[in-house]
């Protein structure tokens, strides 16, 4: 394995067990790297609802997903929705529903036949 190949893909152990006095640069490659540090410099939930920490900026990828998404869903026609719920949801009361109206009658004496 070639040197290239073991930068672009450590183990889990060469993250855990490196020196963190050293840049990250030296274990991953760049992109992983920047990755790495958005990712693990995020603030945690709690953070965030005590108001520990307050997001600066929406992060502009994320806005992106939003607004296609608020597109694509202004684009559904409501006919079309309106008939995939109907197949798709609990059945109404207006459907058949099964009632058992058998009585069950057993005589007692046969319950004690004996075939022999």
């Amino acid at each position: 394995m070639a040197p290239d190949d073991e930068k672009a893909r450590p183990k889990v152990k060469d993250l855990l067990e490196r020196d963190v006095t050293k840049p990250l640069n030296e274990v991953v490659d760049d992109a992983t790297a920047a990755e790495l540090e958005k990712w693990f410099g995020l603030p945690t939930y709690q953070q965030v609802e005590e108001g520990e920490v307050t997001l600066a900026q929406e992060d502009p990828e994320m806005a992106a997903v939003r607004e296609r998404r608020a597109k694509a869903i202004a684009a559904v026609d409501p006919a079309m929705l309106e008939a995939h719920r109907r197949r798709t949801d609990a059945p109404l009361d207006d459907l058949l529903k099964f009632k058992a109206t058998i009585t069950l009658r057993v005589d007692p004496d046969l319950a004690l036949f004996d075939s022999r």
